[in-house]
């Protein structure tokens, strides 16, 4: 439950922003969070990967799983030293800004929330069946009388 409402919040607030965003690129409310297209639709993006993911209630493939959890651990980090460090922090300040950073955190919260509840799904790879080997008769070269 805490998920959904996680993502469904952290999702409608990122769509309105992202409406807003292209509305209005000039608004002084858009110094804390980024109105660069590209942001904006990798926003999107992630709110539709957590609506899909926070509805989904398990997963597919055990790949699905570890790919969720690598976007966690991903997000999670990227969020915390772009948000920490002021020197990579302002090198990337045309792109993101804090509030952004404060995005990323809530998308890997869900991510890595689904990650460690959900059941993981069934292994994907399935190794070919071999037939078994014949059993190997000998001929004699030479008739056994001699």
């Amino acid at each position: 439950m805490t998920m959904k409402v996680t993502a469904i919040t952290v999702s409608v607030c990122a769509g309105v922003v992202s409406v807003l965003g292209l509305l209005f690129p000039n608004d002084p409310y858009f110094y804390a969070i980024s109105s660069n297209l590209t942001v904006i639709i990798g926003r999107l993006v992630l709110c539709i990967l957590m609506v899909m993911l926070v509805y989904e209630q398990k997963f597919r493939t055990i790949h699905g799983h570890r790919i969720t959890f690598m976007a966690a651990a991903g997000l999670f980090i990227f969020s915390l030293i772009a948000g920490a460090i002021p020197t990579f922090d302002y090198s990337l300040f045309n792109y993101f800004k804090p509030l952004d950073y404060l995005f990323f955190a809530n998308c890997a919260f869900v991510f890595g929330l689904a990650g460690l509840t959900y059941p993981q799904g069934k292994r994907n790879f399935n190794l070919p069946r071999l037939s078994r080997p014949r059993s190997v008769q000998l001929r004699p070269s030479l008739p056994r009388g001699i």
